[in-house]
């Protein structure tokens, strides 16, 4: 199929892709709750972040010329249902495609990828192709360039001095706790200016209150994690209980559940000023499980100590104003302001209230 004739016929069936995500996502749901134990709030963001992407995606004009050469796009464990955007991206460029999943890596994007395909190449060569995860690329496609999906990494969090103390810990516990702290684009550290023990309150409540349970049950906040995550973590909090200057606000730990199967974690809050001890290790945390370290620091150090920790501002997610002088669009932080809104609360987390 000639570059123009498949961009025409990927941009043809884009509506067509939104309807079978639309029928499919009951059953996108249930493979993200089998393979990657993702609880009901966590497999929706999921499927609707899907949809949008793919809206934005019809939308989108891809001037000429099209065509290159074809490529492989990777489903990752950690970042379900991405390569079906990225996929798609390709087609409607004029790309032939070949998708296959990491070891691990959920069925629900590789099922729909293979379900749609057929529907692109009509009577002519099959332009979409889809191996299982783990599953070794055909040998017709072993040779293409990989074009991603790229790994996300994690981000650290900054409480400004006129940030609001509620609101971050609201946000603080989504983006640490979510998934059980195996979301790659997680928050395990924080830098926190201005006073912090109400924002420490806030935190300690929502860190016993989180509902760990099962991907059925309703109101979970977060389900079960795999056995090297649940390693990591424990390894993790014996280190940091051993640190200099470190002290411990939520112990954390294995959580026992019998009727349940699979591991369940405790969420652990700690406090580390900055600088750090010098006699202080604190590890990089990429994967570290229901794990947050709060760093209270000064104003005037956050430059430093986001330098020395190494985050980008790409990789930064303030609770607060922007500083005056912010970087402009595109290369900046995520600025969070305003007020709680708790309708908008993941269920699992207690409600607000005054501390």
């Amino acid at each position: 199929m000639r570059p123009e004739r498949l961009a025409a016929v990927a941009r043809a069936r884009q509506v067509g892709m939104l309807e079978l995500v639309a029928l499919r996502a009951d059953a996108l749901g249930d493979a993200l709750a089998r393979d990657l134990g993702l609880v009901a709030w966590d497999r929706q963001r999921v499927v609707g972040s899907l949809q949008r992407a793919l809206w934005e995606l019809r939308e989108r004009r891809f001037p000429a010329p099209y065509g290159g050469p074809p490529v492989q796009v990777i489903e990752r464990r950690a970042q379900p249902l991405e390569a079906v955007t990225l996929a798609w991206t390709c087609l409607r460029r004029g790309r032939v495609v070949h998708v296959g999943g990491e070891a691990g890596a959920s069925t629900a994007a590789l099922d729909l990828l293979a379900e749609v395909a057929p529907r692109l190449a009509a009577d002519g060569p099959p332009v979409l192709t889809v191996s299982g995860p783990g599953e070794a690329t055909p040998a017709a496609a072993a040779s293409w360039p990989v074009v991603g999906v790229d790994p996300t990494l994690p981000r650290i969090a900054v409480v400004a001095a006129d940030g609001d103390r509620e609101l971050a810990a609201y946000v603080l516990a989504r983006v640490c706790l979510r998934r059980g702290g195996a979301d790659p684009r997680g928050v395990h550290q924080a830098l926190v200016c201005g006073p912090t023990p109400r924002l420490e309150r806030h935190l300690q409540r929502l860190w016993v209150g989180a509902v760990m349970g099962p991907p059925s049950e309703l109101g979970a906040f977060a389900g079960p994690v795999d056995d090297d995550l649940s390693a990591g973590f424990l390894r993790s909090l014996e280190h940091l209980r051993q640190q200099p200057g470190v002290k411990v606000l939520c112990p954390g730990g294995r959580l026992e559940r019998p009727d349940e199967a699979g591991n369940y974690l405790a969420p652990a809050l700690f406090r580390a000023p900055w600088p750090l001890d010098p006699a202080a290790s604190i590890p990089t945390l990429t994967r570290g499980g229901p794990l947050l370290i709060l760093h209270p620091c000064e104003p005037e150090a956050l430059a430093p100590a986001l330098a020395a920790l190494g985050f980008p501002p790409s990789r930064q997610l303030w609770v607060g104003a922007p500083p005056l002088g912010a970087r402009p669009p595109g290369d900046e932080p995520r600025y969070i302001r305003g007020a709680l809104m708790t309708e908008r609360l993941p269920p699992g987390l207690p409600d607000p209230r005054p501390v």
